[in-house]
């Protein structure tokens, strides 16, 4: 997975997908659902530089699927030792699972779907880590779709 991301650096994008496809069935075979989202979260950024939006649709929803899932099961954090770990994954999943979705169909076009997953990410911003991409990502969704007044809210500091 470190290659994909050190080639994805390097503008080398299509190697890094190769790349981070070939980490997946390790994950899988271990169940380790962390390492899978990880992948399925690094092929979104990857197909969305590229352009793929099929890939990048396929990719994203595997992604909403599997964070969803894993929010039933319990982390591999003690709450002793590290308090609050496993909330911090399960949210930092969710986020980037809709916020990804969302990006994807709003490069689709599909602004309905778009805004229903941003709405979605919006609720997992745990203490606003992640407020400066959503934020943007709504900025631009309300600009694309003509509402400007809605933009500026979002683009203004």
């Amino acid at each position: 997975m470190k290659v994909a991301t050190v080639l994805a650096q390097f503008n080398d994008i299509r190697n890094a997908v190769t790349d981070a496809k070939k980490a997946l069935p390790y994950f899988i075979k271990e169940n380790n659902g962390n390492g899978e989202f990880d992948v399925y979260q690094a092929l979104c950024g990857l197909y969305y530089e590229l352009g793929d939006l099929e890939n990048g649709l396929l990719y994203s929803k595997k992604a909403v699927r599997l964070a969803e899932s894993l929010t039933t099961v319990k982390g591999k954090f003690d709450d002793v030792n590290y308090p609050g770990e496993n909330e911090y994954f399960k949210e930092k999943r969710l986020f980037h699972a809709y916020y990804w979705i969302g990006r994807f169909y709003s490069l689709a076009g599909d602004y309905e779907n778009a805004f229903a997953y941003f709405g979605k990410a919006s609720n997992h911003k745990w203490d606003n880590r992640w407020a400066p991409l959503w934020t943007a990502a709504m900025g631009n969704l309300n600009r694309v779709t003509g509402n400007y007044d809605s933009a500026l809210v979002y683009f203004d500091p």
